[in-house]
């Protein structure tokens, strides 16, 4: 190995892990919108109402998110 090659650092698998999670939470949160018609009328409601389930996870999701980052960070 040349003395100017330096090894790339792996990221730790936690962190990998923390992404993939975060991705998977947030997405769910865009992929509802496509089945909020259906989720609607299986719960008997009006989209609008169905609507405000998204905003009402999303809301929980952003304060949450600190919170558990904090929480697991030892």
């Amino acid at each position: 190995m040349s003395i100017g090659v330096r090894r790339r650092a792996l990221l730790p698998a936690w962190l990998l892990a923390l992404t993939f999670t975060t991705f998977t939470f947030a997405t769910d949160d865009y992929v509802i919108a496509g089945v909020l018609p259906a989720l609607s009328a299986g719960l008997g409601v009006s989209e609008a109402m169905g609507g405000q389930l998204v905003t009402a996870f999303s809301l929980a999701f952003a304060l949450a998110a600190p919170v558990a980052s904090v929480v697991t960070a030892t």
